[in-house]
């Protein structure tokens, strides 16, 4: 379940809630945002980072699983904007993922020399296309930062950068500035 911490707090705990997450992984700067209905694991302090670096980097084997994973099992749920009432949880499988994923490299040509844009909410599913398109793909993540929605600051990342593909709601103002724009 992606969480922005920088969504309302009864929001946050509605969606940990509904879900029955029961840990959950955070940086420091942002744990004193997110509820304890979960256990958190915070990435950024020592003991978990000592903990961490113990483990292997080689990917997990299906023998060291509980059970392996399918294409029909869940690969994450995401929620809704929540205009009807209260969000609602909606679960996306493997092979939902996989299938998106290839045919949406196909469609717009996103190979290994793209650069993806990743400028989404966690919690909006447009994060999870981008992810989508630059780790299925062998390409390239361009994290924009979190303060920045658009205007001058996202067209200066998107040329320094060279950013080939970006899936940007409408309200991304910045073709102003993006062909007016001289490094």
């Amino acid at each position: 379940v992606p969480v922005d911490p920088q969504y309302p707090a009864g929001r946050v705990e509605h969606m940990l809630t509904t879900s029955d997450v029961a840990v959950g992984i955070t940086l420091s700067h942002w744990r004193d945002r997110l509820p304890g209905s979960a256990r958190w694991l915070v990435l950024d302090e020592s003991a978990v980072e000592a903990e961490l670096a113990a483990f292997s980097a080689r990917p997990v084997a299906d023998a060291e699983r509980t059970r392996p994973v399918r294409l029909d099992h869940p690969a994450y749920v995401i929620y809704t904007s929540g205009s009807t009432g209260a969000a609602k949880g909606v679960v996306l499988s493997h092979r939902g993922l996989a299938n998106l994923a290839a045919e949406q490299c196909s469609r717009f040509g996103i190979g290994s020399d793209a650069r993806v844009l990743h400028a989404a909410s966690p919690s909006f599913d447009a994060a999870v296309l981008e992810l989508l398109w630059a780790f299925s793909s062998g390409g390239r993540l361009v994290i924009s930062p979190p303060n920045v929605y658009g205007g001058s600051e996202l067209a200066q990342i998107l040329v320094r950068e060279q950013v080939t593909h970006a899936a940007l709601t409408p309200t991304a103002h910045f073709l102003d500035e993006l062909l007016n724009f001289t490094p």
